[in-house]
């Protein structure tokens, strides 16, 4: 961890999953939020529908027919329950829901849990007859949530890997390689071989810094020279 090259990889990596992370919850976030105002439409839309053409049935008491009309809107699998009402709101005149296996089955009861739900007044010649409720299920929100969140992880994992890779080549053949060099040709100088030459042919810094110390070696040389005439 000491060494430029483990500071610079783990500065790239670090910088990458906090941008990554972050533009990930602000999509989760968006996505949530267009989910929800998605389902909603979707539940207004329908209960209006519903309420529309289930009125004459339900007032001439077609129990059947209101039956099938709540089973064909349920073929849809974001719709958990449907729950048709009396004048007053309190009876149950006939209902809907999904089992465990997300099977269509008779319902007697009220809906509990976190649904988001839609109303509607039923209406026949003008006149409020009975209301029904729609209950949509939040399970396929959460799982396309999820997904998205599986699809930033994997995406995080395999960006982070192919950085590391980049890098670490990049930074053996810029930066690593030629200071290995100056390094070598740094301790040739110490120990009395001045005329040691560094050939880096590069124009961006390493390369000046390389020419520097040519320049350097070739002063030496010359001040040994004239020393040893004296």
């Amino acid at each position: 961890m000491k060494s430029i090259q483990s500071k610079i990889l783990f500065m790239t990596i670090a910088l990458t999953t906090i941008i990554f992370i972050g533009f990930g919850l602000l999509n989760y976030a968006a996505t949530k939020i267009r989910i929800e105002n998605d389902l909603a439409n979707f539940g207004e839309i329908t209960v209006k529908r519903i309420s529309q053409y289930i009125g004459k049935p339900f007032w001439g008491m077609d129990e059947k027919l209101v039956g099938e009309s709540l089973n064909s809107e349920m073929l849809d699998k974001q719709i958990y329950a449907i729950i048709v009402r009396d004048i007053e709101g309190k009876k149950i005149y006939k209902s809907k829901k999904r089992d465990a296996n997300w099977e269509i089955i008779d319902n007697h009861e009220d809906i509990q849990g976190n649904f988001i739900i839609n109303s509607k007044p039923i209406a026949y010649n003008g006149k409020t007859i009975g209301s029904i409720e729609i209950y949509l299920s939040k399970k396929f929100m959460v799982r396309e949530l999820r997904m998205g969140l599986y699809n930033i992880f994997f995406t995080l994992i395999i960006l982070n890997t192919v950085l590391f890779f980049g890098m670490f080549i990049l930074l053996r053949k810029t930066v690593l390689g030629p200071i290995k060099i100056l390094t070598d040709a740094a301790e040739q100088i110490s120990i009395g071989n001045i005329d040691t030459e560094i050939i880096i042919n590069t124009k961006d810094e390493i390369g000046t810094l390389a020419e520097a110390f040519n320049r350097m070696a070739l002063s030496l040389t010359v001040a040994m020279k004239r020393l040893s005439k004296k």
